[in-house]
């Protein structure tokens, strides 16, 4: 048995235990107060005889206050015992889940290069066909989106569903539109598309116990519009079903696979304005350098000053994102320019992001799953159940 399943039950129990405790301070700070308001709330200069020399009252009420106040140091310390419980069980569970992860390379290169020399040869509305069609043959059910306005292309939306008991899900997205029709737009962004529909095709012959929805989103070169097209049809609380997402974009070429740290909050990329949140979401970032270190596939961190990627409409509806990309001497390869086609793509770098994506996916669906359950155990018995549940 896994060794790391000990202090999960304990940092468990002790967060329950925590929160139990909360409550009871709760409810004893308040029958304190009440207590002490019926004995008079006397001062302690009332020790002096004065209001009538109840001395021994006086002593009560001053017993009571030394009480009360003893109560209130622990209740208010108590959150951050709780919270650092919580983050010592979040550690636990991430590194349970990369413990008992895999090294295993699931993505086929000349398949995915197939996919990106058939994107580049379509304009958008030829590739979200494409996207669509190929969703379908992998034997998925494909919700297609329009995004309004005068926008080509659509979104297009599949759901892998390897987990039936729960209805939180992982997410991985990339934009299927290109710039313009004289830019082939392989590398930006028929990789990433190409790598959604591997990865689709990997949970599909793997069979993976987590749920993924993948989506390509059309409209991002005008201004992230696929993306904020989705965010807008969700149903109230979808969001809080959405575990995580890692976004795909310009990912088939250069020699420095980045994880986004963080970009501009606002500003024009020669083709559209853009206004965003200047972040992404730490956790995420951490968790897929962490699986890239037990794959041996380094990951750097990058801040972006120029442009917003599909990420941060995500992440403005509280689903917690970031967007993986590749650069070349800080740059990323042929970036809009009629010089991005398939003859530029590396298809070794490309896997490399697959794979990578892959495995971060079921690391983030597993420890956080893990995570999500435990902290919401209504008592020890439910904590060992959940824990039997995972062996």
């Amino acid at each position: 048995m896994n060794e790391l399943y000990a202090p999960i039950r304990e940092d468990a129990v002790a967060l329950y235990e925590g929160r139990q405790r909360l409550g009871e301070l709760e409810t004893l700070y308040e029958a304190k107060q009440v207590e002490l308001k019926n004995a008079g709330n006397f001062r302690e200069r009332n020790l002096g005889g004065l209001f009538g020399g109840d001395k021994e009252k006086a002593r009560t009420c001053k017993g009571l206050k030394g009480e009360l106040n003893d109560l209130f140091n622990e209740k208010y310390d108590q959150p951050s015992v709780i919270n650092g419980t919580r983050q010592r069980l979040y550690g636990h569970s991430r590194k349970l889940a990369y413990s008992e992860g895999t090294d295993e390379r699931v993505i086929d290169k000349d398949r995915s290069l197939g996919h990106i020399k058939e994107l580049a040869s379509r304009d958008n509305d030829g590739r979200s066909s494409y996207m669509a069609d190929s969703f379908r043959d992998l034997g998925y059910e494909v919700k297609e989106q329009s995004i309004g306005g005068y926008h080509p292309g659509a979104n297009v939306i599949a759901e892998y569903k390897g987990d039936p008991s729960s209805d939180r899900y992982v997410l991985v997205t990339a934009h299927a539109d290109k710039v313009s029709n004289f830019c082939p737009g392989a590398n930006d962004n028929a990789s990433g598309s190409s790598l959604i529909l591997e990865l689709a095709r990997a949970a599909k012959e793997n069979g993976p116990k987590v749920n993924m929805r993948f989506v390509s989103f059309g409209a991002e070169e005008t201004g992230l519009n696929g993306s904020k097209a989705y965010v807008r049809s969700m149903p109230d609380r979808e969001n809080a079903k959405a575990i995580g997402a890692i976004n795909l974009d310009s990912v088939g070429a250069g020699n420095q696979l980045s994880v986004l740290i963080s970009h501009a909050q606002s500003g024009f990329d020669g083709y559209s304005e853009y206004v965003g949140t200047g972040y992404t979401t730490k956790w995420v970032n951490e968790l897929i350098e962490g699986t890239g270190k037990r794959l041996g596939i380094p990951v750097q961190r990058m801040d972006w000053s120029r442009g917003n990627s599909d990420h941060d409409p995500l992440i403005r509806n509280d689903i917690p994102a970031t967007t993986l990309l590749r650069r070349q001497n800080g740059r990323i390869p042929n970036y809009h320019s009629e010089s991005d086609k398939p003859e530029g793509i590396n298809p070794d770098q490309l896997a490399e992001v697959g794979d990578l994506s892959y495995h971060s996916l079921i690391d983030m669906y597993r420890s956080r799953n893990v995570y999500s359950n435990l902290t919401g155990a209504k008592s020890v018995e439910d904590i060992d159940t959940l824990l039997e549940q995972m062996k």
